[in-house]
């Protein structure tokens, strides 16, 4: 292991009491990040895709690392509390604007009905 990868665990571990979801800024990833990646890995064909790309990166650092080090890391930096510890007010608001929504329809455009072939 390098020394630099030995002191980024050294200081995530040493930091972790002071890591939390609630302190963590909430604007870092928008759902519409998420997709203009999804769309451009589409387009540009990559099979891996990370939101901030800066993820990435710290991906393939930790990769070499045995699993058991890298559960251990994650669950020093509390990523397991990341789907636990959520604002449920916004993600039903998110989940609610999503389910009235039609992939390629902008929020203020009237959805036109489907159109059927007869058969």
């Amino acid at each position: 292991m390098t020394q630099q990868l030995q002191q980024i665990i050294d200081n995530a571990w040493e930091n972790r009491a002071n890591i939390s979801t609630q302190s963590a800024p909430k604007d870092v990833v928008e759902a519409e990040d998420v997709a203009d990646e999804i769309v451009e890995a589409m387009e540009v064909p990559r099979f891996d895709v990370f939101v901030p790309r800066a993820n990435g990166v710290l991906y393939k650092i930790l990769s070499p690392l045995p699993r058991s080090w890298r559960e251990a890391l994650g669950r020093a930096m509390k990523v397991d509390k990341l789907m636990i510890e959520v604002d449920q007010s916004a993600r039903r608001a998110y989940e609610e604007r999503a389910a009235k929504s039609e992939p390629g329809q902008e929020a203020d455009e009237e959805t036109p009905a489907p159109q059927r072939d007869a058969a």
